[in-house]
């Protein structure tokens, strides 16, 4: 689940409030949960506020092998200052934005800045998934450079988040990284991303369908119930407030 962040009036989080949330996503037979990834408004957080987060959902009994954080950031040091600092607390699971804002960068610049956050890391504890949402981050992952950097780091690269939206663009992850554990963040296509050798799906409609998202991982025929359920929310002005009110209204 690409977990939503519940926040106080200043803005802070509240950690108890996730805590409650994740597990009782886990009660529903959720896998694991990422914080602070687009859905968590993670690029809304620096390093410290979602260390501290973190470090309160651990301390909460949210185990941490369920946890993985969004580590993206602007500036690469960010990037490798929290991958450090969650590995230290027992996480190995973050999902790398490239860096952000220049819009103009190469394939090779993009790849550079992957291998600076890795080797500035240097912790083979490391499991990082790259994180491909173009229409949001503003800079794609072209498919050789999710290929390269598998093959220069093995399995400390180990998947990759499609959140394209697009088939066609997991497919071609899929045929230029067969070894990247590949999940989707577009619910509808579940389904046939499993199908077609996809890992699972990292998606914001798990917080209040989860058992939708688990029924399609299942394989089962759902998926004209899910389509209805983004609909719902998609025919909004905001994903993200439309999803916190259902969870406010649910919970």
């Amino acid at each position: 689940v690409a977990s939503a962040t519940p926040l106080a009036a200043d803005g802070s989080v509240e950690t108890t409030k996730l805590a409650v949330h994740a597990r009782h996503l886990f009660a529903k037979g959720v896998d694991g949960i990422v914080l602070f990834g687009t859905t968590g408004e993670g690029t809304s957080f620096n390093v410290g506020e979602r260390v501290a987060t973190v470090e309160a959902v651990l301390k909460a009994g949210v185990p941490a092998e369920r946890i993985g954080i969004g580590g993206g950031f602007p500036a690469i040091s960010d990037s490798i200052a929290l991958t450090r600092a969650v590995l230290g607390l027992g996480l190995r699971h973050v999902l790398l934005l490239p860096p952000y804002f220049d819009r103009s960068a190469s394939p090779e610049g993009i790849e550079d800045a992957f291998a600076a956050i890795i080797d500035g890391v240097a912790d083979d504890r490391l499991r990082a998934s790259l994180y491909h949402i173009p229409q949001v981050s503003g800079v794609a992952i072209p498919t050789g450079v999710a290929a390269n950097l598998r093959r220069r780091y093995g399995k400390l690269v180990a998947g990759l988040k499609d959140s394209s939206g697009d088939f066609k663009q997991f497919q071609a992850f899929r045929a230029a990284a067969p070894d990247l554990a590949i999940t989707v963040g577009n619910e509808a296509d579940i389904g046939r991303a499993i199908a077609a050798g996809g890992a699972g799906t990292i998606c914001g409609m798990a917080n209040v369908v989860p058992e939708l998202v688990k029924a399609m991982v299942d394989g089962k025929d759902v998926e004209t119930r899910m389509q209805a359920a983004i609909d719902v929310v998609l025919k909004t002005p905001s994903f993200l407030t439309t999803l916190k009110a259902i969870l406010a209204a649910q919970t």
